[in-house]
This record gives structure tokens, C-alpha cells and sequence, in this order.
């Protein structure tokens, strides 16, 4: 939103402040990120760091949301800029999980910390609320198409976030392995195996 100059200062502040925390949680881990030095790199006094955030568990959950709300407008981006429903799904489908693959900068920061804890807190249960119903769309709209069988698109939306959060979590939490991508194809293609429409009798 534009706003007056001064609505865009504080935000600015805020994004830089952000953008600091991230590389220095990346290098140094929760444990070890000072607040002075995120103060610094980002250019404000710790009294303006503080303003802005009450402590470093809550500047490190706002840099966990911003980043997880970018790997969100990714794959939602990609998938609505296919206009073929089939190919719409199956980018979707490949951008959530490679995401991490390709930003490095992204990837390093949540591996820093508990990146477990980025799929079981509630702080981001709006996001991944979003990201299963973009699924539950997408896998009604290709069956309406004709192209998969009915079915429940919530409870199949569900289950495969969940078992994409496994493979995600598996290989992002330890050095990354291409071998983990076939893996991924070949769970994509055991779940369209039971999603594609059957020939009609």
C-alpha cells in the first residue's frame, strides 16, 4: 500500500531490520544472534530495534513469516501462470518442494534454527491454511476438468502437504541431496496415480 512518507519509514526500518536478523540467525543460529549485531547491520540503534520488536524470539518469528509467506507467493505465482490445469497442479506441486533447492539464502536461514518448529507452530498456521486450500483449488478445478476423480479435495489437500512437509523437512534439515528429488517425483506420481480419472466405461 502507498501511503504518506511517513507510514513507509517505519516499515522500511522494519524490512531492513528483518533482513539483517535473517543473515545473522543464519551465521550465528538462534542461540547465537545478538540483537546488537542485527542492530548494526541493519543500520539502527538497538533503542530503534527494540521499537520495533519486543524481543529476539519475536523479531525471529517475523523473519521465519516473511520468509515462509515469499516460499508461499513462489509456487502460488508459478501454478497461476499456467494456464493448463494438469500443468498448473504439477508446478505447484514441484515449486513448494524445490523451492528451497534453489534459494540459498532462504534455506540457510531456516536450517540456522529449528526448522522443524516453521511446520508445527500455530504463529503459521494462516499461511499453511492458505497453501492447503491453493492445493484444494487446484485439485478441483483439474477434476471438474475431467482430469482427476472426485473426491475430497480438503482431506486429499491435507494429506499431501503433510506427507510434502515430511519430504521437505528431510532433506532441508541436512545437506541437500539431488537423489531427493527423484524420490520426490516418485511420490508425485504415486499420488497422481490415484488422483487421474479413469477412462470412461
Amino acid at each position: 500500500m502507498s501511503g504518506s512518507g511517513g507510514e513507509t519509514a517505519p516499515e522500511n526500518t522494519r524490512e531492513r531490520i528483518i533482513r539483517a536478523s535473517m543473515s545473522v540467525f543464519k551465521e550465528h543460529g538462534y542461540q547465537g544472534a545478538a540483537l546488537e549485531e542485527i542492530a548494526r547491520r541493519a543500520g539502527v540503534s538497538l533503542d530503534d530495534l527494540s521499537s520495533q520488536f519486543a524481543d529476539k524470539e519475536e523479531l525471529y518469528h517475523q523473519a521465519c513469516r516473511d520468509a515462509v509467506e515469499g516460499w508461499h507467493r513462489w509456487f502460488v505465482e508459478k501454478a497461476s501462470a499456467e494456464k493448463d490445469l494438469l500443468a498448473s497442479f504439477m508446478t505447484l506441486c514441484r515449486e513448494a518442494f524445490l523451492y528451497l533447492a534453489r534459494d540459498d539464502e532462504t534455506r540457510e536461514f531456516l536450517r540456522a534454527g529449528p526448522l522443524v518448529f516453521i511446520f508445527s507452530s500455530d504463529r503459521f498456521e494462516d499461511i499453511t491454511e492458505r497453501g492447503v486450500n491453493f492445493l484444494a483449488s487446484k485439485l478441483r478445478e483439474c477434476a471438474e476438468a475431467g482430469i482427476f476423480r472426485p473426491m475430497d479435495y480438503r482431506r486429499v489437500a491435507v494429506t499431501m502437504h503433510e506427507v510434502f512437509k515430511l519430504l521437505i523437512l528431510t532433506t532441508y534439515t541436512k545437506a541437500y541431496d539431488e537423489r531427493v528429488e527423484e524420490l520426490f517425483e516418485n511420490v508425485l506420481e504415486l499420488f497422481l496415480h490415484g488422483l487421474l480419472a479413469g477412462p470412461s466405461s
